[in-house]
């Protein structure tokens, strides 16, 4: 070995399983990974003293312990803002459970920060109805209150569903807190107005994306030849009316393709979405 190893302290030992922790859980690693074979023989190459924990003890007490510490972090974050923002949103996983999360946006000096507050419900099958999201919104705000000492700014939410109708009951329920609509949903809905006054623009992005879709996977092993070419690929790339269409949809749409962008940055402000 090219360098000079030793067992690590108890210091060492407690600051190496955090960051340990830190890794598997923002790379979305699965537990099992900590005894896979590969990943124990790169560890002994950068550290041969440093015995990895089995996945039981990593899940049970290391994963753990970071997730306490962490939450514990957040509150003590959470106690020093004067102000919070709680943000919700429902959406399904990879095994198509609904699941309803809600995030907790505070002003630190470093920008907007976002973090995940309480768990995530597992309503599959529940009666997602206005008063519902109402009662899941003023139970995670109980529960707000009392990890903050700030005030709660705002209530926001997109537009789908059982939602809206919940805004405009919480609005009644808590006038002294701005009920708000995602920006970013709202400027998605925009896109659909606009689409409204583009008849045939389902049709003109699917020729494009066809001729997209030729270029990228077979130009290469047919070149030029344009006997290959697929008909509707083919009538779209020799027709004036096709790219005249095209160049109106770009037209129109240039201008709006940055606002989702903005809205969902972490620096974004209202005054941001007013102009």
């Amino acid at each position: 070995m090219g360098f000079v190893d030793r067992p690590p302290t108890t210091s060492e030992k407690s600051q190496f399983e955090r960051l340990l922790a830190n890794a598997f859980l923002d790379c979305n690693m699965s537990f099992r990974s900590v005894e896979n074979e590969s990943f124990v023989e790169l560890i002994k190459f950068l550290r041969p003293s440093v015995k990895l924990p089995n996945r039981i003890t990593f899940s049970q007490r290391i994963v753990k312990d970071r997730i306490f510490e962490a939450v514990s972090e957040i509150d003590a974050v959470f106690s020093r803002q004067p102000t919070v923002t709680l943000a919700f949103d429902s959406f399904k996983n990879v095994f198509k459970n609904k699941l309803l999360g809600f995030v907790a946006v505070i002003r630190t000096e470093n920008g907007t920060e976002n973090h995940i507050f309480g768990k995530l419900e597992n309503i599959t099958g529940v009666s997602y109805t206005g008063d519902y999201v109402v009662e899941q919104v003023e139970s995670a705000l109980a529960i707000m209150r009392t990890k903050s000492n700030g005030t709660i700014q705002a209530v926001t939410c997109d537009s789908d569903g059982a939602k809206p109708k919940a805004r405009t009951d919480l609005r009644k329920l808590h006038p002294e807190t701005i009920s708000l609509s995602c920006s970013a949903h709202q400027i998605n809905l925009i896109f659909q107005e606009v689409f409204k006054f583009l008849p045939k623009f389902s049709a003109i992005c699917k020729c494009a994306l066809s001729i997209i879709s030729w270029f990228s996977s077979y130009a290469v092993k047919f070149g030029d030849n344009e006997d290959y070419l697929p008909g509707d690929t083919k009538a779209a790339i020799g027709s004036s009316k096709f790219w005249d269409s095209l160049k109106d949809v770009l037209a129109l749409l240039r201008p709006l393709v940055d606002a989702p962008a903005k809205a969902e940055s972490v620096d974004c402000t209202l005054a941001d979405m007013g102009v």
